[in-house]
């Protein structure tokens, strides 16, 4: 362990010099992070994590942090590494209101600006919680200060200002996962998953903004796909492929499901399985490989093709639709881990975020592109 910590420090060091010498990732042994980016004590726990790196290189980790998986006293907290990963600061509070403010992602844009996109529960109504709908944030100072978070409303599930149905869970609701995707044209996507009165199945949707994700108008949402019958769509992940198609990689009951926009995100070809996986919160990153532009895709696996529990795992998918075999990031084999973010942070080299909740801890492995290239 100490010969693979100094392997580790000596090349992420190298990385922030500006060598070439890319970190090693050791993903035979996955069994520990690499990094242990955030930890809690009880009765505090931290789960959904999500990491962005800045112009600087800085990188930032926001992160759900409750005394329970969900709860009454959630809130978002946030950590910062300027190592490239290797050292990560004193937790802060980002984001706590007196609703469960929960499931944070994080986008840095092109103007600067990062764009934290969380949703909300209030856990104090009876007989049931009360959905708090969905809110984003901005930070113009690299996470140091955020904004006032705005309420997104969604007009295919008519959630606004409502009255909690008399049965069921109190819906319509509305959720978020994933991080909001900026396209070319500096226009931004949302995606939501959620259901309404009549059908308790969430399926997926997307929003849309023109003015930097200050607003998020109906009159431009999408509905992507309704759920098969018998299943569910949740936590829906947006990217950009190569040729400018936006890719989405959809959760099920069951299966991964992934859909396609050749437009922008204002139609979508009719969602299909992958017939390979249970891909739980998935995490889709464009990444340059050999000239071409190749998805890698981290997400927390229910199948059991990798073990008991939810292991993190990663494949590298490229332009013609050809799927690697997945390379597993973390286990420890329980169930309540996972939920992936990766950033780049060298040259095809990578580091992912996941969360450990016996552990209370937010880990971080590096890997490297080749890793999931090999048999």
């Amino acid at each position: 362990m100490r010969l693979r910590a100094l392997s580790l420090f000596l090349t992420v060091t190298a990385l922030l010099l500006g060598s070439s010498v890319t970190a090693t990732a050791d993903l035979g042994h996955p069994g520990e992070p690499d990094v242990v980016v955030a930890s809690a004590t009880a009765p505090r726990g931290t789960w959904f994590p999500t990491v962005e790196r800045l112009r600087d290189g800085t990188l930032v980790v926001l992160y759900y942090d409750a005394t329970s998986h969900t709860g009454p006293d959630g809130r978002i907290a946030m950590t910062r590494s300027r190592d490239g990963g290797r050292t990560w600061s004193t937790p802060t509070v980002a984001i706590d209101s007196a609703a469960d403010d929960r499931d944070p992602s994080l986008v840095a844009l092109s103007d600067g600006t990062l764009l934290m996109n969380f949703f909300k529960t209030d856990w104090s109504t009876k007989p049931l919680p009360t959905p708090g709908g969905v809110w984003t944030s901005r930070s113009r100072d690299g996470g140091r200060t955020w904004s006032d978070p705005a309420r997104v409303y969604s007009g295919v599930y008519g959630v606004g200002d409502w009255q909690i149905p008399p049965v069921g869970y109190a819906t319509p609701w509305i959720a978020t996962s994933a991080k909001v995707l900026e396209l070319p044209d500096r226009s931004l996507l949302l995606p939501l998953y959620g259901n309404t009165p009549t059908d308790a199945a969430p399926s997926i949707t997307v929003l849309r903004s023109t003015d930097g994700g200050r607003t998020w108008p109906t009159r431009l949402e999408t509905p992507v796909a309704e759920h098969p019958a018998g299943n569910a769509f949740h936590e829906p992940a947006l990217e950009l492929r190569g040729d400018g198609t936006v890719q989405l990689a959809i959760r099920t009951n069951n299966v991964g499901y992934w859909s396609s926009s050749r437009d922008s995100g204002r139609t979508w070809a009719p969602a299909t399985p992958t017939g390979e996986y249970w891909e739980q919160a998935s995490d889709v990153l464009a990444v340059r490989e050999g000239g071409r532009r190749v998805l890698l895709q981290t997400w927390g696996d229910r199948s059991g093709a990798f073990g008991p529990g939810r292991p993190t795992v990663g494949r590298v998918i490229t332009p013609d639709g050809v799927r690697h075999a997945p390379k597993v990031i973390y286990t420890r084999g329980h169930g309540d881990e996972s939920y992936p973010s990766t950033v780049q942070v060298g040259p095809g080299t990578f580091f992912t975020v996941y969360y450990d909740a016996p552990r209370k801890i937010i880990g971080g492995t590096y890997s490297r592109l080749r890793d999931y290239l090999e048999p």
